[in-house]
Protein backbone atom coordinates (compact mmCIF):
# COMPACT_ATOMS: atom_id res chain seq x y z
CA UNK A 1 0.00 0.00 0.00
CA UNK A 2 0.80 3.43 -0.45
CA UNK A 3 2.51 5.39 2.27
CA UNK A 4 0.17 8.09 2.86
CA UNK A 5 -2.61 5.19 2.71
CA UNK A 6 -0.91 3.72 5.53
CA UNK A 7 -0.36 6.83 7.70
CA UNK A 8 -4.11 7.47 7.30
CA UNK A 9 -5.02 3.55 8.19
CA UNK A 10 -2.81 4.23 11.07
CA UNK A 11 -4.03 7.39 12.13
CA UNK A 12 -7.96 5.48 12.07
CA UNK A 13 -6.58 2.85 14.73
CA UNK A 14 -7.47 3.82 18.27
CA UNK A 15 -6.49 2.82 21.65
CA UNK A 16 -9.39 1.66 24.06
CA UNK A 17 -9.67 2.64 26.81
CA UNK A 18 -12.80 1.72 27.74
CA UNK A 19 -15.77 -0.33 26.86
CA UNK A 20 -16.51 2.89 25.69
CA UNK A 21 -13.86 5.34 25.41
CA UNK A 22 -11.41 5.26 22.68
CA UNK A 23 -7.62 7.59 22.32
CA UNK A 24 -7.05 8.54 18.71
CA UNK A 25 -4.02 10.69 16.95
CA UNK A 26 -3.56 13.64 15.21
CA UNK A 27 -1.30 14.74 12.42
CA UNK A 28 -0.10 17.94 12.96
CA UNK A 29 -0.78 20.00 9.60
CA UNK A 30 0.07 23.66 10.93
CA UNK A 31 -3.49 24.11 11.90
CA UNK A 32 -4.60 25.13 15.13
CA UNK A 33 -8.08 22.86 14.43
CA UNK A 34 -8.58 19.26 13.50
CA UNK A 35 -9.28 18.29 9.98
CA UNK A 36 -13.28 17.23 10.57
CA UNK A 37 -12.89 13.97 7.98
CA UNK A 38 -10.53 12.73 9.97
CA UNK A 39 -12.45 12.87 13.45
CA UNK A 40 -15.45 11.47 11.38
CA UNK A 41 -13.68 8.59 10.18
CA UNK A 42 -12.16 8.08 13.91
CA UNK A 43 -15.70 8.27 15.20
CA UNK A 44 -17.05 5.36 12.53
CA UNK A 45 -14.01 3.34 13.79
CA UNK A 46 -15.08 3.50 17.18
CA UNK A 47 -18.40 2.89 16.56
CA UNK A 48 -17.43 -0.39 15.00
CA UNK A 49 -15.29 -1.31 17.35
CA UNK A 50 -18.56 -0.88 20.39
CA UNK A 51 -20.54 -3.53 18.57
CA UNK A 52 -20.17 -6.64 17.71
CA UNK A 53 -21.39 -8.43 14.13
CA UNK A 54 -22.86 -5.17 12.61
CA UNK A 55 -22.13 -2.72 10.71
CA UNK A 56 -22.84 0.86 9.88
CA UNK A 57 -24.59 1.08 6.62
CA UNK A 58 -24.86 5.02 6.81
CA UNK A 59 -23.65 8.28 8.25
CA UNK A 60 -24.03 11.72 8.56
CA UNK A 61 -22.51 14.63 9.31
CA UNK A 62 -22.74 18.99 9.43
CA UNK A 63 -20.26 21.22 9.43
CA UNK A 64 -21.06 24.59 10.78
CA UNK A 65 -18.53 27.51 9.91
CA UNK A 66 -16.05 28.37 12.04
CA UNK A 67 -16.09 31.41 14.21
CA UNK A 68 -13.38 33.48 15.61
CA UNK A 69 -13.20 34.49 19.21
CA UNK A 70 -14.72 38.03 19.53
CA UNK A 71 -15.71 38.39 16.07
CA UNK A 72 -19.53 39.93 16.18
CA UNK A 73 -22.28 39.36 13.68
Amino acid sequence: MNQVVNHLIGLLKLERVSATQFIGRSQDIGFPKLFGGQVIGQGLSAATQTVEGRFPHSLHCYFYKARRLGASD
